[in-house]
């Protein structure tokens, strides 16, 4: 997944059909802190390849950890 005008770095429009979200939201996460932003090209902000791999498997080990955590006793009791 490379960006046509560096190498090693992706625009918000790319990372957000990485991540399956909207253009607005990684703004929120690059403002956040969550992914660091490389660059400002006029009006695209763009992102280490690097960062945005690591914030992936960031969000997956985190999601695992929760997973891993629930039992039948942590769930909502059935209606």
């Amino acid at each position: 997944m490379r960006a046509n005008c560096t190498s090693g770095s992706i625009s918000v429009a790319k990372i957000a059909k990485l991540l399956f979200v909207s253009r607005p939201h990684v703004v929120q996460l690059i403002k956040s802190g969550a992914l660091p932003l490389q660059h400002k090209s006029d009006n695209n902000w763009f992102v280490r390849e690097a960062d945005v791999l690591s914030y992936i498997e960031r969000r997956r080990a985190e999601a695992k950890e929760w997973l891993a955590g629930q039992t039948e006793e942590s769930e909502p009791p059935d209606r």
